[in-house]
């Protein structure tokens, strides 16, 4: 395991692999275990790093009120501190929120960077308003088991692989405390990057969407605001794109990442 300090916060992060650096941040209430089919695929040609995000995995665990942009100069520091100038960035769902910020603030510092269904504003979608109201109702080791399978699409999430699955990520519990996952969503609900600020990533950006979840369409609009974004659609998949179909979507990226 390997730890970080930015700016006297504890980050906890994995790391394999020689080259350009390629960053994978993880989607909540999820960490760095979501990427299992990506690290070794990548890391043949990459240094590859998989960070636990604030508040999730071994990471730390704010409790007093932040802003949701947090997350990109958290990235921006994170990478600083190992000595990164520049690194392709892959996001899903809170990942692609981070990286958004990041290449908003830090332009020169993104080489390529993909998004797997994500959104730059929560305007009118009531979802952190749900996961307040589950961890009141059913505490957060009942209400994470039900927030993961919503992760998957139907069809996956009933296979026998998937209901394996989906139990061990749920154990990832344990990683996690009930205030600073309070304190995240209340961020989170407040999310509204706007579209002029997105119009002004240049970084070249692929968008992945799971046609079953709903941020399908939430990505597409990032996807159309962005410039010269290429938007694909992931048939079938619920919002972990990388997880159900990971042959797709690595030699997807794989692809985009060695585009000249």
């Amino acid at each position: 395991m390997s730890f970080v300090d930015v700016r006297g916060d504890r980050f906890h992060y994995i790391e394999t692999g020689e080259g350009e650096a390629v960053l994978l941040l993880h989607p909540s209430p999820l960490d760095h275990t979501v990427w299992f089919n990506q690290v070794p695929a990548f890391s043949s040609d990459y240094r590859v790093i998989a960070l636990d995000q604030r508040c999730f995995g071994l990471s730390e665990k704010t409790t007093t009120p932040f802003d949701i942009s947090i997350y990109g100069e958290d990235t921006a520091l994170f990478l600083e501190a190992l000595g990164i100038d520049r690194a392709h960035v892959i996001g899903t769902s809170l990942g692609g929120i981070a990286a958004q910020f990041f290449a908003i603030a830090h332009p020169a510092r993104v080489g390529r960077m993909v998004l797997v269904s994500t959104t730059s504003s929560l305007v009118g979608v009531d979802i952190a308003a749900k996961r307040l109201k589950g961890f009141a109702e059913d505490g957060l080791a009942g209400y994470h088991a039900r927030a993961v399978r919503s992760l998957f699409s139907e069809a996956y999430a009933s296979s026998a692989h998937g209901e394996y699955l989906i139990s061990l990520l749920a154990k990832r519990v344990k990683y996690l405390e009930l205030d600073s996952m309070v304190t995240f969503y209340n961020a989170l609900a407040a999310l509204d990057i706007t579209p002029a600020a997105v119009r002004g990533i240049g970084a070249p950006t692929l968008v992945v969407a799971g046609t079953e979840d709903f941020t399908f369409n939430l990505s597409r609009r990032v996807a159309e605001t962005i410039p010269g974004a290429r938007f694909i659609p992931a048939e079938g998949c619920g919002r972990l794109v990388p997880v159900e179909a990971p042959r797709m979507f690595n030699d997807l990226v794989l692809s985009f990442l060695s585009t000249e």
